[in-house]
């Protein structure tokens, strides 16, 4: 905002299944709640449009997500 620039943003999600939060993990495998990685992109996209709290969003754009610890991510979804 000081810059009076637009911020690209790429939303990433931790799928390392030895997390200090698990619950990651189970929201994405198969043997647990199941949800497609887009899942997670929409349901935080959507508290993310809704939210008050995040000043200036005009200057952030969420360009999409990624998965960290692909080999894991292979694992909970194989």
């Amino acid at each position: 905002m000081e810059l009076d620039r637009e911020v690209i943003i790429v939303i990433l999600f931790n799928v390392y299944q030895m997390s200090p939060s698990p619950e990651i993990w189970d929201y994405f495998t198969t043997t647990g709640m199941d949800h497609e990685f887009e899942d997670a992109f929409t349901e935080w996209s959507a508290e993310y449009n809704t939210s008050t709290d995040i000043t200036n969003k005009e200057y952030l754009k969420i360009k999409g997500f990624g998965i960290y610890r692909y080999s894991d991510a292979k694992n909970a979804r194989p």
